[in-house]
């Protein structure tokens, strides 16, 4: 009874629970996003793995799958060199098992490195990014990738649709002290087909840089993935069910009830202060200046898509254009709480699916794994429900190429012309 009040199903007073009209014909959909996060734990990822190749299969060409970190529990991919042969194989297993589900499907597919890949943001992380990308750019199809590459922190842009654009970054990139990440060395950043190079110094040449790909985004949509939320009520948020103020032990080990009352939140929130959690001090600035870009984007509203905790939350802040996506429960599930920005929450293993229409709409569904490859969402909502777009003609520009690539003539006056592929 103490944890169930942070595992229930919750819709904003007002809403209904599944919107008829948000599953368009696929005529009218631009492009699909499909968002699943630490999908790393080998137990239990297979109903939900089975329900994002259903999803996915229904219009791979259009379909962009993004797997939002923690793709490996509990340490990420081990080095060949590492001397672990059995952890390593666990890894490969865990990880096959998600590349099948998008190459079955048929779609595309960017995976995003989580703390847990940097090694559990212990010393040896950016080694086990390493092997993670070497592994899928070895044993994945073209259309599967790991971004952003080479233990950088991005950002990366991919034209998922003629309207939206993708933007992937590495947020435990910036949660990790400087001495155990790429620093000096030449990072990528800009179009993932045609990428330009750069040094990350420390974090402000990064943000200068996701400055300037929403500058030039224009008129088109923007999604923003990443491993950790800007916001988030699940524990990395400061949420904490009844039980574990009474019973802290549990958390680690479920059947160990010693009561150590009161100890536990005020320790984790108060005097650790883990940058893993929004109350930590790398992580209040990042989450400050990345709030302080998405608002300068021209359309609106801007999705911030992420995982890190274990569960499904719909979050918009009042007088907000930013919508906080987490789907985080791709194996895993802990409790969630709720405020006044929640529009939706609930502690199940599932997944998220944005679609971008071409008529200016943009739908969520949110998906639960029950073993059924149930196609009913347990909750439909629009982003944004008026037709028409900013994104016009009269502002913007846009030439089919043949049934696999597209061109965009940016809204910021200049003539270059942005090749990109379909998803």
């Amino acid at each position: 009874m103490a944890y169930a009040c942070g595992t229930s199903i919750y819709i904003r007073p007002g809403l209904s629970p599944r919107c008829r009209e948000c599953i368009a014909g696929d005529q009218e959909l631009d492009a699909r996003v499909v968002l699943i996060g630490d999908a790393g734990e080998p137990l239990d990822q297979t109903p939900n793995l089975e329900l994002l190749s259903h999803i996915a299969a229904a219009d791979p060409g259009r379909t962009l799958v993004l797997f939002l970190g923690d793709n490996i529990y509990p340490a990420g991919m081990p080095a060949l060199d590492e001397g672990v042969d059995l952890e390593r194989r666990d890894a490969e297993e865990v990880l096959a098992a998600q590349v099948e589900a998008v190459e079955t499907a048929g779609a595309a597919a960017v995976f995003v490195p989580g703390n847990h890949d940097w090694n559990r943001s212990r010393e040896g992380g950016m080694a086990r990014v390493l092997a993670l990308q070497d592994w899928l750019d070895a044993h994945a199809g073209e259309r599967i990738r790991l971004q952003p590459r080479d233990a950088c922190p991005g950002p990366i842009v991919i034209e998922a649709g003629r309207w939206v654009r993708v933007v992937v970054i590495d947020t435990e990139w910036l949660l990790t002290p400087s001495q155990r990440r790429r620093g000096m060395q030449a990072c990528a950043r800009g179009s993932e087909t045609d990428p330009e190079t750069y040094s990350p110094t420390d974090e402000a040449a990064f943000y200068r840089s996701l400055e300037q790909i929403v500058d030039t985004t224009g008129e088109r949509y923007l999604l923003v993935a990443s491993h950790h939320p800007i916001r988030t009520r699940g524990e990395h948020g400061g949420y904490v069910p009844l039980k574990y103020w009474l019973f802290p032990f549990t958390r680690r080990i479920p059947w160990l009830y010693i009561p150590l009352p009161l100890i536990y939140p005020p320790l984790r929130y108060g005097i650790v202060r883990s940058d893993q959690d929004l109350v930590g001090g790398r992580n209040r600035e990042m989450v400050r200046e990345l709030e302080r870009i998405a608002a300068t984007a021209r359309s609106k509203p801007v999705v911030m898509a992420a995982g890190h905790d274990h569960n499904l939350q719909v979050i918009q802040p009042s007088g907000s254009d930013v919508v906080v996506l987490v789907s985080g429960s791709g194996s895993k599930v802990g409790a969630v709480g709720k405020n006044n920005d929640t529009i939706f929450r609930h502690a199940q293993v599932g997944l998220m699916v944005v679609d971008y229409f071409t008529d200016g709409r943009i739908a969520l569904r949110v998906y639960e794994a029950r073993g059924d490859r149930s196609q009913e969402p347990v909750f439909s909502f629009w982003l944004r429900s008026s037709k028409g777009t900013a994104a016009e003609p009269t502002s913007a520009t846009a030439c089919q190429a043949g049934d696999r690539a597209r061109c965009v003539r940016s809204t910021r006056g200049s003539d270059r012309q942005v090749q990109v592929r379909a998803p």
